[in-house]
């Protein structure tokens, strides 16, 4: 210890520490190396921590999307993307279109699957079409219309059909497709959020309008028909910002363009 002062001492030049026979005491100098000294390890510190949480950071991505929690067949993506990339986190947001493409836009998420309508025109997004989703309709199983292979407008009389119209372009967009496929304004009841929409259905014996992706088969209750319109469909992809990409982030983008996304057209 005694030799590692003394080169201390030798390197900065003054005396650090005042001897007698019994102790030692820190000189004006050395008091103010301890104090820069204990700084400087508190800087490193801060710093290592930084780093770590940085790296932690790039090796887990905040994923935002709106729909059931197997929508598309995303969690064999999330797995394949995962085991594929050792170390590796996926954190999940759930938010409606609009809002995600929002949160998107000021940098939380990372990445989220969007409907076009909400992604577009925004000049802080990059974005890859995924695929066009088809409308149909969700109504009990005991329902007149659940018989049929199609729902045509002609079939819609006398029918309240639930439509999940919250703030978000693509809702509006969806919206209007409805009207122009035939259905009449008047006969779409806006609630907030799609599951609301089932649920509203299933309780007074109308229809909830729904992407085909959202359909859930384990419900015994529900019985899901698609819309004989074209017109009504959704085009899905996956945005993210430039300045955040990272490696991770740009292979979960190839993961879901080689993703085997359904095919629902009419």
């Amino acid at each position: 210890m005694s030799i590692q002062i003394k080169k201390l001492e030798k390197e900065i030049g003054a005396t650090l520490f005042e001897r007698d026979a019994r102790k030692m005491r820190l000189t004006p100098a050395g008091q103010l190396v301890q104090k820069t000294f204990a700084s400087i390890l508190g800087s490193y510190n801060a710093m290592l921590w930084q780093a770590r949480s940085i790296e932690q950071e790039q090796k887990c991505l905040r994923i935002g999307y709106h729909g059931p929690s197997d929508w598309a067949g995303i969690l064999s993506l999330f797995r394949r993307c995962l085991s594929q990339n050792p170390g590796t986190r996926i954190q999940i947001e759930s938010a409606e279109y609009g809002e995600l493409a929002k949160k998107l836009e000021q940098g939380k998420p990372d990445l989220a699957f969007l409907e076009a309508a909400d992604a577009k025109g925004r000049d802080a997004l990059k974005w890859t079409p995924l695929f066009d989703d088809y409308g149909c309709f969700a109504m009990a199983k005991e329902h007149p219309l659940a018989a049929l292979k199609q729902i045509a407008p002609a079939d819609l009389r006398d029918q309240t059909i639930y439509f999940n119209l919250r703030p978000s372009a693509s809702m509006q967009t969806i919206f209007q497709k409805l009207v122009q496929s035939g259905i009449p304004p008047e006969k779409l009841a806006c609630v907030e959020g799609t599951e609301t929409a089932i649920a509203q259905a299933l309780a007074y014996g109308g229809l909830a309008a729904v992407p085909m992706t959202f359909q859930n088969d384990k419900n015994p209750q529900i019985a899901y028909v698609p819309n004989a319109s074209p017109l009504v469909h959704m085009d899905f992809c996956l945005a993210w910002r430039a300045e955040n990409e990272t490696g991770f982030l740009l292979r979960f983008v190839e993961h879901s363009k080689a993703h085997p996304w359904p095919r629902t057209a009419p």
